[in-house]
């Protein structure tokens, strides 16, 4: 969590903002897919073609909402240096359209040849898709804090906020606070993985930096375990999860 107040409440919209501009673009997703989109080629070009100036949107909405947060955020933690907007390169619509094309009408045939049901086998390729634009979406606002990171003239760090349902990996690097000096280090690249709902918030060096609730409980699971490792903490965290399921507790 930052260091103020006001910041932290900033960081807890910006993150809400986020995830409303993903599931706004899935709704469309699911809105408009049907089997013949997951059997026909012709039919899944179609809706690729269609989708695609839908994800191109998102990952434009996500930069803008990202520099808008972040010019509010270092506002409200003290900073007096002047603020230097950033503007990203639009997203092409047509380099999505070709990458997804591994998840169409011939994977979901394979699929089925392999003994899967054909309903199942059409919401999986939908899955893999939407795992995919969730990725491709949330870089907008991913890279645009990059960018404007990296032109703060002081040093900034970089903690990385997870969500209460994220995967072992993000909530290890949740647990740790602000101690990456770059975005890779917090987990870019490779590490926003499909479907990674994970955003970042930056640490200025004024001030007593406060975990965000979520990440703290991930800190804490993680301090207490006897051989503190990735494996072990996922076995706890899926143990922790069971439990809370049984008891209505899951947070989707």
């Amino acid at each position: 969590m930052a260091v103020t107040e006001a910041g932290a409440v900033l960081t807890e919209a910006h993150r809400t903002a986020q995830l409303g501009i993903l599931e706004s673009l899935l709704r469309s997703f699911e809105k408009e897919w049907t089997d013949e989109v997951a059997f026909d080629p012709a039919a899944f070009a179609s809706w690729v073609a269609e989708q695609a100036p839908e994800v191109a949107s998102a990952y434009r909405l996500s930069a803008e909402t990202a520099q808008r947060y972040y010019e509010r955020f270092r506002e409200a933690e003290g900073v007096q240096d002047p603020f230097t907007s950033v503007i990203l390169d639009p997203l092409d619509p047509w380099a999505w359209s070709e990458s997804v094309t591994r998840w169409g009408p011939s994977y979901v045939t394979a699929l089925v040849e392999d003994g899967l049901a054909e309903e199942a086998a059409a919401r999986r390729s939908l899955v893999a898709l939407s795992l995919d634009a969730t990725r491709t979406s949330m870089a907008g606002g991913r890279t645009a804090l990059a960018a404007l990171m990296q032109a703060e003239p002081r040093r900034v760090r970089w903690a990385r906020i997870a969500r209460a349902r994220c995967c072992a990996f993000c909530a290890m690097l949740a647990s740790r606070g602000p101690v990456y000096s770059s975005a890779w280090a917090a987990g870019a690249g490779r590490h926003w993985h499909r479907g990674c709902k994970c955003t970042v918030e930056p640490y200025f060096g004024r001030g007593r930096y406060r975990l965000h609730p979520t990440s703290q409980q991930y800190a804490t699971m993680w301090d207490n375990l006897e051989y503190a490792n990735l494996n072990a903490f996922r076995r706890e965290l899926e143990q922790q999860r069971r439990k809370e399921d049984e008891a209505g507790e899951g947070d989707a």
